[in-house]
């Protein structure tokens, strides 16, 4: 298995006859299919590759895999619906066969919309397409900018990142934006960056909820005026409140491995792994604040108290 950002490397010395790209993120997904198919150097591109996006012809993938191209280069086959499939076994046992013995002329890739990788089909090569680290993430930011011909601060970058909360799709979407606003300017300042790029709802109450943590009352303030002021809802600030502080104290009060405390409060394990760092020194704070959010959404339930009081309370 390797990381998206393994994979161009890897090109340049050996492709691969089968591909498994599974992830979360898009943008990291459709990049790897494209970054394989540019490798291929596909002489016809009609003809020499073709895309199943429809389910019921999914089984037909393995004969177009192992038939030649017309034009004696590679062929590649592109399988996108392939989860829609995932509870037929004998689907599965045909690709798995298939990476038994692969034609090593074609090449085959499925793309999976799943965090995990999908363990019934070892053989073919493994593409990780979760949300990288924020490190990973400026550094690719940085090159984007430099191939358009801009630059960026690091700090610009890191900024950016954290606002789309590592999604590259997102990430590219806003640099797109950034671009083309920027002109025929070779550099793109901070304070134009943050007034174009938008953090999302989740990035916001991510960082109330680690303002409320850190004890700083007055960032909390400014924090919740600003969600608020976009209007959003206050029920959905608290209800996220209460998940992030979920996460932050199973994170913080358990050495289990980072994939069981994901599967068991249902999130992510990258998120989790983030959480165990930021919050290992929070231990016991972290932890009387989810027994006040617990306490405060059953106040609520009962009509005890208001949904903004009891935000503000958590604030304090």
């Amino acid at each position: 298995m390797m990381e998206f950002v393994e994979l161009k490397k890897s090109l340049t010395a050996k492709i691969e006859p089968a591909y498994v790209l599974f992830g979360k993120d898009s943008f990291l997904l459709n990049k790897s299919a494209e970054l394989i198919v540019k490798a291929c150097d596909i002489q016809n591109t009609e003809l020499d590759i073709e895309k199943i996006n429809d389910p019921n012809l999914i089984s037909g993938a393995i004969s177009s895999a192992r038939t030649p191209s017309f034009f004696g280069g590679r062929r590649v086959i592109i399988v996108r619906a392939y989860l829609s499939e995932d509870k037929k076994p004998e689907i599965l046992k045909e690709f798995a066969e298939y990476f038994k013995n692969p034609d090593n002329q074609n090449v085959l890739i499925i793309i999976i919309d799943s965090e995990k990788e999908p363990s019934a089909l070892k053989g073919a090569m493994f593409v990780d397409c979760n949300p990288m680290s924020l490190s990973v993430v400026q550094t690719l930011i940085l090159r984007q900018f430099k191939e358009a011909g801009k630059s960026v601060s690091p700090s610009s970058a890191s900024y950016i990142a954290e606002a789309c909360e590592c999604d590259y799709n997102k990430i590219n979407n806003e640099i797109m934006k950034l671009i083309a606003y920027s002109g025929d300017a070779s550099e793109i300042p901070q304070a134009v960056i943050a007034e174009f790029v938008q953090k999302t709802k989740d990035m916001q109450i991510f960082e109330l909820a680690n303002s409320i943590i850190s004890g700083n009352a007055k960032k909390s303030s400014e924090i919740l005026e600003n969600l608020l002021a976009q209007n959003i809802d206050e029920y959905m600030i608290f209800g996220g409140l209460v998940s992030m502080l979920r996460r932050a104290f199973y994170a913080s009060a358990t050495t289990a491995g980072v994939d069981l405390v994901a599967s068991v409060i249902g999130g992510n394990p990258f998120a989790i792994t983030y959480a165990r760092r930021d919050y290992a020194k929070s231990a016991a704070r972290v932890r009387a604040l989810y027994e006040k959010a617990l306490g405060l959404e059953f106040a609520i339930k009962n009509g005890k108290i208001g949904v903004l009081s009891a935000i503000a309370s958590l604030c304090l």
